[in-house]
């Protein structure tokens, strides 16, 4: 007998019977534990009894199973077309071209073989030149050997200008069409060019801390805080570039100031203006280097005139740090009251501002909750207003009247745009009832001309229309069409000193040895010279045929003047012309004209120092020079006409902005006339080397001020801004008399 077999039953039967309840019990134990385990994690996916994994191999294996159901054959990406047409430093997602079987765009890849296209991991690219091709390749993650690639293409700028400013006028290119060669030209958003949304909520405010402060370097360097400092006030030594939109909550529309650093081309400021009923709302932002938020002045007012965020100014001002309101100011009929977060801050501002401080922690619930919907508020409206001027180019207006020879608006003229620098026509429009044309342009630095036809009219033309990064409303001189005529007519030129009197001090010095020079159309400098002559006297006549003429008059001792003649069989045919004696290097002139309606108009001028408005800084028709003989009202006129006429003898550092002013409007609060918009009124800026600009009144407008162009630094900027309400500022309709 086996040893083994005989100790294995040796073992006593009932021993034998306990032990195999015993196992069978750890058994039931075992499973109603197991039973348990199951019933409580099973749905939470931790353990699962049958196969003894965890759920997380289990939806691996799920995951791999899907994946290898489908073979790499059966997997493949493929654009819509081999070949799209993009614009320039637009974001286009490519996602939207892009066919996937058997995966998902979440597993693919993006890339390109030129650093002159940005590629985002989602999809979404941009072209950062014109004339450019590059190919964008995209490809599985998990299997780079399926792939698709296309090209991408950007117009040259001769064939962008044409795209652009068909696609601003009219509703073409709203959708993708194919061209030849099976290019596919992707659509131009019209309406995402022209609209900003400031309402778009998606930046959340940083976590506050109570140690942050406002940073007050960026405000006190930039701003001329200190009238008596050079190291402050470097605002003015940057470059404007100006763009405008359409408020997408309000349809208002808004015009930006955007500051860049001339060493750095950082944006350090931009001020946005919103064209209200009767008012301006108006935001000026600050960033730092780094593009984050640092302070914001909003308030409102009725123009747009030189200032920045003095104590004593109404309006909000909103102070920021890391992406948290540190402080939230109001200024409001000559009280001030500081909600600020954390204890440093509370200690900077009771430095200056003491008895008006409250901490966000003495505040109640109400006033809580509104500290933090203006943190979000703001902070969103001011990173959208940045991505916006940043990412979106901006839009320019050209606009003028076309009139006949008693001032009625010719309809139907059709109205030819072109392009001076790249040889060709861009768009045609034309006259509404009242004679008046709008061509919208991309804000580029460009020279336009403009050609006006009309079958029963002789045709006109406007020269040299010189478009600015800075300029987003080019008004045009209002041009005139005669019907057809070969008659000539006889013409007169009488010739002025525009800023020394007559021996009797009532009119302006009359010049005689005057040369002249005589070209077809409006603002031709550069043309074919039709008629030229001396004249020996302060007057000349002679005889053209009927049109619109450009007379360039020169004289020794004076500056060269542009002026424009409109000769028909139904007109006087006359022209007066005020030449400006010539200045030196840091002297600038300006030269108000217009018709004898209304009789006064006025020259304003600030000067740098006149952020407080202080009356000595305000050069006009009751305060006629400054202190120290920088600035001068050389001419005043108050029965029509003109000339008005100021001169900066020593340019200095700062901002000078001119207005022109409706007094005889302005005095009978009349702030709804349009008859300064119909006088015709004109202001040429000369400098050292001549004509600078030539400004004419927007026609057809109901107002009194008219902000004209500033000076930065020496740089003239253009700003062109009506108004039809003077609000509290007094010193356009103070007395004369």
């Amino acid at each position: 007998m086996d040893n083994s077999s005989a100790k294995y039953n040796s073992v006593p039967k009932q021993e034998n019977k306990a032990l195999t309840i015993g196992i069978a019990s750890g058994i039931s134990v075992l499973l109603v534990a197991l039973i348990f385990i199951v019933m409580f994690v099973g749905d939470s996916g931790k353990y699962y009894l049958a196969s003894g994994k965890t759920d997380k191999s289990i939806e691996k294996k799920d995951e791999t199973t899907d994946a290898e159901k489908i073979s790499d054959e059966e997997r493949s990406l493929e654009f819509s077309s081999n070949i799209y047409e993009v614009e320039t430093n637009k974001d286009v997602d490519m996602t939207k071209y892009l066919q996937c079987s058997g995966t998902e765009l979440d597993n693919v890849t993006w890339s390109s073989d030129s650093d002159k296209m940005f590629v985002g991991s989602d999809g979404h690219v941009s072209l950062s030149e014109p004339g450019l091709e590059c190919f964008l390749k995209a490809s599985l993650k998990d299997n780079d050997k399926i792939m698709a690639e296309c090209q991408l293409k950007t117009r040259t700028e001769a064939e962008d200008l044409v795209y652009q400013v068909e696609a601003l006028n009219s509703s073409a290119h709203s959708e993708d069409e194919e061209l030849e060669g099976g290019v596919v030209r992707l659509a131009y958003d019209n309406e995402g060019a022209e609209v900003i949304d400031l309402s778009v909520m998606n930046r959340e405010p940083g976590e506050r801390k109570d140690d942050y402060t406002w940073d007050k370097t960026l405000f006190y360097t930039l701003e001329d805080v200190d009238l008596s400092s050079n190291s402050d006030g470097k605002i003015n030594s940057y470059y404007i570039e100006k763009k405008q939109f359409i408020n997408k909550e309000t349809g208002n529309d808004m015009e930006y100031e955007i500051y860049h650093n001339p060493d750095t081309e950082v944006i350090n400021k931009i001020v946005s203006i919103e064209y209200m009923n009767k008012k301006l709302a108006i935001n000026e932002f600050y960033y730092t280097d780094d593009g984050l938020v640092n302070f914001i002045f909003s308030y409102e007012d009725v123009n747009y005139t030189p200032s920045y965020a003095t104590p004593n100014r109404d309006g909000e001002r909103y102070r920021f740090s890391h992406d948290t309101m540190t402080t939230w100011r109001v200024v409001k009929d000559g009280k001030m009251y500081n909600y600020c977060y954390g204890s440093k801050e509370a200690e900077q501002l009771e430095k200056g501002y003491k008895g008006t401080v409250k901490k966000y922690s003495e505040l109640n619930d109400e006033k809580r909750a509104e500290y933090d919907e203006k943190e979000k508020t703001m902070l969103n409206i001011a990173y959208n207003t940045f991505d916006k001027m940043v990412n979106a180019e901006g839009i320019s207006r050209i606009s003028g009247y076309v009139y006949d020879s008693s001032d009625i608006g010719i309809q139907d003229t059709e109205v030819m745009l072109s392009s001076t620098d790249f040889q060709c026509d861009l768009f045609r429009t034309v006259t509404d009832d009242l004679g008046y044309y709008e061509i919208r342009i991309p804000t580029r630095a460009l020279v336009y001309s403009l050609l006006f036809d009309r079958t029963d009219r002789i045709e006109e033309n406007i020269c040299e229309i010189d478009a600015e990064l800075d300029e987003i409303n080019l008004v045009q001189e209002t041009v005139y069409m005669s019907p057809e005529d070969s008659t000539e007519y006889e013409c007169e030129i009488q010739f002025y000193d525009a800023l020394n009197r007559d021996e009797d001090g009532y009119g302006m010095a009359m010049l005689d040895d005057v040369d002249v020079e005589i070209r077809r159309g409006v603002n031709n400098r550069n043309g074919d010279i039709l008629m030229q002559f001396h004249a020996d006297y302060s007057y000349e006549t002679f005889n053209l045929t009927p049109g619109m003429y450009t007379i360039h008059t020169s004289k020794s001792g004076y500056l060269d003047c542009y002026s424009t003649l409109f000769v028909s069989g139904d007109t006087s045919n006359y022209l007066e012309v005020y030449a400006t004696p010539a200045l030196n290097e840091d002297e600038i002139r300006i030269v108000l004209t217009w018709d004898d309606d209304p009789n006064d108009l006025d020259s304003h001028l600030f000067t740098p120092s006149s952020s407080g408005l202080e009356e000595d800084y305000h050069i006009c028709y009751y305060n006629m020079s400054d202190t120290y003989g920088n600035t001068s009202l050389d001419v005043d006129d108050t029965n029509g006409y003109g000339p008005e006429t100021t001169t900066i003898n020593h340019i200095q550092r700062g901002l000078y902005k001119f207005y022109v002013c409706d007094y005889t409007d302005c005095s009978e609060e009349n702030e709804e006339s349009t008859r300064m918009s119909e006088s015709g009124a004109t202001v040429r800026v000369y400098g050292s080397e001549g004509l600078m600009q030539t400004f004419n009144v927007p026609v057809k407008r109901s107002g009194v001020i008219w902000e004209v162009f500033e000076i930065r630094d020496g740089t003239l900027i253009p700003n062109q801004r009506y108004y039809d309400s003077i609000g509290d500022k007094t010193w356009w309709q103070s007395g004369k008399w």
